[in-house]
């Protein structure tokens, strides 16, 4: 990835923090206490967090894409996607 002037600092999580399947990694809400996503860049209002993988030793962004409601209207889960067109996805559900 190209360096961007552009971007602000960002809080790195563990990748083992999340239970992947495949292209999707997912956790529970609780079981990230101290997880603060936060702005991506200066000019723009995308926000996240970036993840690390000790197995590869990569460092990916991921920006806020939506969140998942049940039937009644309540939160059930936060979605983030790579903002490098990877097609990683990260699920956080509202425990």
């Amino acid at each position: 990835m190209m360096e961007n002037s552009n971007r602000l600092p960002l809080q790195v999580i563990n990748a083992r923090r999340f239970s992947w399947s495949g292209r999707e990694g997912v956790s529970e809400a609780s079981d990230l206490p101290g997880l603060r996503p936060s702005r991506i860049f200066k000019d723009a209002c995308d926000w996240g967090f970036n993840v690390h993988s000790p197995a590869t030793g990569r460092t990916v962004t991921f920006a806020h894409s939506g969140n998942e409601r049940d039937g009644e209207g309540e939160l059930t889960a936060e979605v983030f996607r790579d903002i490098e067109d990877l097609g990683l996805t990260i699920k956080i559900f509202n425990d």
